[in-house]
């Protein structure tokens, strides 16, 4: 978005988007980030994307570890943080990233 709020304003009042700036995601990055915000979601994402991150980034002993830590939960298909795990959200999406 663009910084300055008098020229975000003028954008949205002539229906135009203020953004500032674009960065195309390569698949790999969007399920990157599909994963590190999508277990905050209450349905979080479906298990078969974590466990893919999990090998396509080297996080598989992490992942396993969050896991037995009861950090995330799944219910067969779909994962989410738990509880305990909301609480430190921005610290699994470092490990994650």
């Amino acid at each position: 978005n663009v910084a300055d709020l008098t020229v975000y304003e003028t954008a949205l009042t002539a229906s135009r988007l203020p953004i500032e700036d674009r960065t195309r995601l390569s698949d790999d990055e969007q399920l990157r980030d599909a994963v590190i915000f999508g277990l905050r979601l209450i349905r979080g994402i479906p298990s078969q994307h974590l466990h893919r991150h999990a090998q396509n980034y080297g996080h598989a002993t992490v992942t396993a570890q969050l896991l037995a830590q009861q950090l995330i939960e799944e219910d067969g298909d779909y994962s989410r943080l738990s509880a305990r795990g909301r609480l430190q959200a921005d610290t699994i999406a470092g490990l994650l990233f």
